[in-house]
């Protein structure tokens, strides 16, 4: 769909690389996807704060102050559990989903569904949408959000940029709009798109950049048009969409690394002597040790076996063991 197509094809290879793996262990990918995702939600609310915005919802106590980090990670991180256990059951996210998520993060938001005055993003130029076109345009963005027939990341990122553009609610958008992004990465096994906050200035530069470019692009169609969702974007939208597949690429790349440094291998050696299971012990540590890689060995000397955990690959396990006269069993530990 989008002009984007080898970086959201790189994107999607690295993904389908990390899942093929029979050496990445998959409970290590949900612990390390989980802290990323709950870093970048954490870090999509602390941006607004920095904005200097009034009104934060759940960044916000009820005295008006700025909540303290632990009470903002526990507020975000229990609205995305609650996001998790609305749509657990569901292939892709709907409006009514989208709009309790908006209620979540503001009390600004409680009165009706969508937003009924005109508003302005605080210190950009670009002007939203007269609040009469809002449902039309959520009801084309939730028809492109599920389509299953769009890539992921792409329907991830349209998520992102039309709910921020089109503003439909009077405050937290912007959360929205990642939050609902990051639902659709987890439920594909994409690694969520983390913008910490000194790059906010940089974010939105683009962000505008890209959504003013959009309105002039799409100033002569009917809202909501197939139109608007035309693999032909601006340059303007292409250099926003990329950085975000870009910081998505990089993830992925932590992700992979994490888990390369983290691979785990189980070694027996049926009735041979317990000297060799110790030779090997000492031939994985000094592999580790030569290349300066983080890893450790565990011999079980009475119930014979070695467990290796670190940044090695099961092809060097076995070279190395070959090495040593004896029958052993190889077990990769993947859960």
């Amino acid at each position: 769909m989008f002009t984007l197509q080898p970086q959201i094809g790189e994107a999607r290879r690295k993904k389908e690389a990390i899942l093929r793996n029979p050496e990445y262990s998959r409970s290590k990918r949900t612990q390390f996807t989980n802290m990323l995702q709950l870093e970048s939600n954490v870090n999509s609310a602390i941006m607004e704060i920095a904005s200097g915005s009034t009104e934060m919802g759940v960044t916000k106590s009820s005295t008006g102050d700025v909540d303290s980090p632990h009470v903002l990670k526990r507020n975000v991180e229990d609205i995305w559990k609650w996001l998790l256990e609305e749509t657990e059951d569901k292939i892709s996210i709907d409006q009514p989903n989208i709009i309790a998520l908006a209620k979540k993060f503001s009390p600004m938001n409680t009165n009706f569904n969508y937003r009924q005055d005109r508003v302005h993003m605080k210190g950009l130029q670009y002007a939203p949408p007269n609040p009469l076109k809002v449902p039309e345009l959520m009801d084309s963005v939730e028809h492109h959000i599920s389509c299953q027939d769009i890539n992921p990341l792409e329907r991830a990122l349209i998520a992102h940029f039309h709910i921020t553009r089109i503003q439909p609610f009077n405050d937290g958008n912007k959360r929205t709009a990642r939050m609902v992004q990051n639902l659709i990465l987890h439920k594909n096994d994409y690694v969520p798109i983390l913008i910490k906050e000194g790059e906010r200035s940089f974010y939105i530069d683009l962000l505008e950049s890209a959504m003013i470019a959009f309105k002039d692009r799409t100033s002569s169609l009917a809202p909501g048009s197939e139109s608007c969702f035309t693999p032909e974007l601006s340059q303007q939208e292409r250099q926003f969409f990329s950085y975000l597949v870009a910081k998505e690429v990089s993830a992925l790349d932590d992700v992979k690394d994490h888990l390369a440094k983290n691979r785990e291998y189980l070694v027996t050696m049926g009735r041979q002597e317990p000297g060799v299971l110790y030779a090997g012990k000492k031939l994985i540590k000094g592999f580790f040790r030569k290349r300066d890689l983080n890893g450790r060995v565990k011999l079980n000397q009475q119930e014979r076996y070695l467990k290796i955990f670190g940044d090695i690959s099961r092809d060097q396990v076995e070279t190395i063991l070959d090495s040593k006269p004896g029958q052993y069993e190889l077990k990769t530990i993947t859960d």
